[in-house]
């Protein structure tokens, strides 16, 4: 994973000792904020397939290719929705 700038301490066996509860809960919070950049890269990868796919159709001289792309970015575009609305619902608790 690359060095974005945030730092994820990880309890050493002294802190869990030490504070148990309170080291556990520094651990989920890390793993949340990894998974919620995950979930924003999916995101962000969906939307550009999305223009992709729309761009292949608006190029595309076969007809039935047209239709098929045009579905494809149809497709991501649902995804994304239903992933930004996920999103947001987490967020709202």
């Amino acid at each position: 994973m690359e060095d974005d700038g945030h730092a994820c301490v990880l309890p050493t066996d002294h802190n869990l000792r030490s504070d148990a509860r309170g080291s556990a809960r520094a651990g989920e919070r890390c793993a949340q904020g990894d998974q919620m950049r995950d979930i924003q890269a999916h995101l962000e990868k969906l939307r550009t397939e999305t223009a992709e796919c729309e761009m292949i159709a608006r190029l595309a001289t076969d007809k039935a290719k047209q239709e098929l792309f045009a579905k494809l970015a149809e497709h991501y575009k649902v995804l994304a929705s239903e992933l930004e609305r996920a999103i947001k619902q987490k967020e709202t608790g």
